[in-house]
């Protein structure tokens, strides 16, 4: 079965904003909910031009996330003592795992997660605005879970292209 993007989404919500916006140190469960409810109505449209629940009934989708708080989700799910990309990429959360890690990371403050070595101070005021930007796809589109990719969608894409590349050039015995 051959797959392909259809269309893509950018949402004007990204972590650094929606941080700065409600606070990247403790979060409300009130305030949580709240983010992730921005984020699902302004995927709703999308959802309506394409009708990827029906196709998620079907068993036609399977979830990629990649890099940022999905790679951090996946590292803590984990238990690992350090971040380590070989371990994490190809890994899969589920949309369980997904929820109860993103709400404990909630509850926690920032200084509790910068103390995470999977997490550090870099990233402990961003993730939970993350975490609920990826809950509320996750509530969107009900998949049951995820497939994580430490390397990264650009990456994959470049190499795709490589290799197309090189079956041309070998007349098609690459």
């Amino acid at each position: 079965m051959s797959r392909r993007i259809e269309e893509s989404v950018s949402l004007p919500y990204g972590v650094v904003n929606l941080a700065e916006r409600y606070g990247g140190d403790r979060v409300s469960e009130s305030t949580y909910r709240e983010i992730v409810a921005k984020v699902m109505k302004r995927v709703a449209s999308f959802e309506e031009r394409h009708k990827i629940g029906e196709r998620i009934a079907a068993g036609a989708v399977q979830m990629l996330g990649t890099s940022g708080t999905v790679t951090t989700l996946a590292a803590v799910h984990l238990d690992l003592p350090r971040y380590n990309r070989a371990v994490v990429d190809g890994a899969y959360l589920t949309f369980d795992d997904v929820t109860r890690l993103s709400r404990s990371l909630a509850a926690m403050s920032a200084a509790t997660r910068a103390a995470h070595p999977c997490i550090g101070p870099k990233r402990a005021d961003l993730v939970v605005a993350g975490c609920a930007i990826l809950e509320a796809i996750c509530a969107t589109w009900p998949v049951g879970k995820l497939r994580v990719a430490d390397r990264g969608v650009r990456e994959g894409i470049l190499i795709g292209l490589i290799r197309a590349a090189a079956q041309v050039a070998s007349g098609g015995r690459a």
